[in-house]
């Protein structure tokens, strides 16, 4: 273990005949992968795709479709078009099996396949570590005897990452069936490979070009460090300050000292175009849809939300309809996506309260389909306000209860409306999940040139890339709108 020659590169993919040799993919990749040529960094398996299994034991199959990392990024596929109702069947194609924990799934399947994706580390902008915390951040809920039980493995995988991160190089250990055998495996590993030096990009930025993803609320990951010993015991501030943690609802204002802090990006929806054109079409469909509800709500009826709910029941349909989502039979339940989406998109305004955490799916889907989204509170939005949405005022609404919210809505007339309709549409494709790379800022494009400007401004790069300048505009003028 302790010799150099038994290291290997941590890509240990070889590169498709039928795609062009690495050197030339760089060179062809055009200014849009400028700043963000991103490669991806392999680990064992037992830091993504079989995590899950380690972690869950014997649930790890009934949960499987609910919150474990997929090899197909987007789940099931398209929904059946059998199973739309028949005012929805204009979306098929466009909507799909998504969970709202997908994330690790979806942005690793989009780098996997991405034009900006290179082979050669050295000519990375970016780097993506092959880690999913999703398993690690919902054992606090599913599998804390595993956890409590393992705290010294934890804490060593991520030891070992960390020195992966800094030296550009991996131990590919010998697989095993438990996490505590598969990670003490590697404790030899990690005693070998503290000793390698920096890599030149190491030494640039302290790690400030890598890139952790997390598919739950980042207070999920932190109530799993506390039970796996402490965030103090699994990351030294100093090693991984630089480090670019990003999750579904980023941190506010009053969680900022926390460590490690994760930057916000979109909870994956429904709705995923694979190119420009259907885009397009889901645009079209839209402007042209006839919306018959001012506001509506959906969900599980619980205690904050019940009133909510009965006061929408208590009112016309067209001021206001509610689809309640209790019980296994409930319409959210048997084929949820196109029912769910089809309230939306017969609604002007659809109103979002807060779930387990200040936002939910439903804030995404309800944009995806046009309708614009009612908040309690604007720490609905604030955790998003680095990496992916800003001046969520213009095409958002705050109101505390749906009496307030039709109000707003009554005052502001069809003038007021339909300003705010369109700027919707304008933000839409960045809040998206495209299927693949596309022309337009969907929400992993986003990510990712923001990303690349800060770490090139990190870097002390003399010139940015193009998209810097006013990224705000520019990902808004090349929405597809």
């Amino acid at each position: 273990v302790g010799k150099q020659a038994e290291y290997e590169e941590v890509e240990s993919d070889s590169v498709s005949s039928s795609m062009p040799e690495p050197t030339q993919m760089s060179s062809a990749l055009g200014d849009d992968c400028e700043g963000r040529r991103i490669y991806l960094q392999k680990l064992p398996t037992v830091y993504n795709f079989k995590l899950c299994e380690l972690v869950y034991h014997e649930d790890a199959l009934t949960i499987w479709d609910y919150t474990c990392p997929q090899l197909n990024g987007f789940r099931n596929g398209k929904l059946e078009r059998e199973k739309f109702p028949p005012e929805m069947v204009e979306f098929d194609g466009l909507i799909y099996d998504t969970s709202q924990f997908d994330l690790n799934s979806i942005i690793h399947y989009r780098i996997a396949n991405s034009k900006c994706r290179v082979y050669n580390r050295e000519k990375a902008d970016l780097i993506y570590n092959e880690i999913f915390l999703e398993p690690l951040a919902g054992a606090y809920y599913k599998a804390r005897g595993t956890i409590h039980g393992a705290q010294e493995e934890i804490v060593l995988l991520f030891h070992y990452l960390y020195h992966v991160m800094r030296t550009g190089k991996v131990v590919w250990p010998n697989p095993v069936n438990d996490i505590k055998k598969d990670v003490l495996a590697m404790k030899g590993n990690i005693e070998a490979i503290e000793k390698l030096p920096d890599t030149k990009q190491w030494q640039q930025c302290q790690g400030c070009d890598q890139i952790i993803v997390n598919s739950r609320i980042p207070m999920d990951f932190h109530h799993f460090t506390h039970i796996a010993g402490g965030p103090e015991n699994m990351f030294r501030e100093e090693e991984w300050k630089n480090i670019k943690f990003v999750a579904i609802e980023g941190f506010t204002q009053a969680e900022m000292d926390m460590f490690p802090y994760f930057h916000g990006i979109p909870y994956p929806g429904h709705i995923h175009p694979t190119n420009e054109l259907e885009l397009k079409r889901l645009i079209s469909l839209l402007k042209n849809r006839r919306r018959t509800h001012k506001i509506s709500i959906i969900g599980k009826p619980r205690r904050k939300r019940l009133p909510l709910m009965n006061h929408c029941d208590a009112m016309p349909d067209s001021d206001c309809i509610s689809l309640s989502c209790a019980g296994p039979t409930s319409a959210c339940r048997t084929d949820g996506a196109v029912n769910i989406l089809n309230i939306m998109a017969d609604s002007r305004f659809c109103y979002q309260p807060h779930g387990d955490s200040p936002t939910r799916q439903g804030f995404f889907d309800s944009i995806a389909i046009g309708c614009i989204p009612v908040v309690p509170d604007s720490t609905s939005y604030k955790g998003y306000m680095e990496y992916s949405i800003h001046h969520p005022e213009t095409f958002t609404l705050v109101a505390p209860n749906i009496r307030e919210a039709l109000k707003q809505i009554n005052d502001m007339g069809e003038e007021g409306y339909q300003k705010m309709f369109k700027t919707l549409l304008e933000v839409m494709p960045s809040i998206l999940y495209a299927h693949e790379d596309v022309p337009f800022n969907d929400a992993v494009s986003v990510l990712f040139k923001r990303i690349g400007c800060d770490v090139s401004s990190e870097k002390g790069t003399t010139m940015l890339p193009y998209y810097c300048k006013n990224i705000e505009a520019y990902e808004r003028s090349n929405g597809g709108v």
